[in-house]
């Protein structure tokens, strides 16, 4: 999900760039890299609950029950979350037309500079 929502995190400054005549990727990329963190800070633990929840015990034979949840972790949980950034990314108002229409109006912006 993080991928689709990174490719149209690529065409935001060209949308603002024109509007305000500054180029400010920054602004952009830095809350993405927080919320990356955070994301990372919050998953990393959930994943290891859900684990120790289920019996988790290392180098170990598992339960069905420690099995079940290993699977819905890497399986169902990812499908989802990764349907909700399709969607999003298909809901996303930037078309073809759109994307030259403001690379144009860029070019030109750049030449009357």
């Amino acid at each position: 999900m993080l991928s689709l929502f990174l490719s149209a995190l690529v065409f935001w400054p060209l949308w603002d760039q024109p509007h305000t005549g500054q180029r400010r990727e920054g602004i952009y990329y830095s809350p993405v890299s927080l919320l990356n963190k955070v994301g990372s800070s919050i998953a990393v633990p959930a994943a290891s609950l859900l684990l120790g929840w289920a019996g988790y015990v290392p180098n170990q034979p598992q339960s069905i029950r420690t099995l079940w949840a290993i699977r819905s972790l890497v399986g169902p949980i990812p499908a989802v979350l990764l349907t909700a950034g399709i969607l999003l990314a298909a809901l996303y108002p930037l078309t073809r037309e759109r994307h030259a229409h403001l690379r144009e109006e860029l070019a030109r912006r750049q030449m009357a500079a």
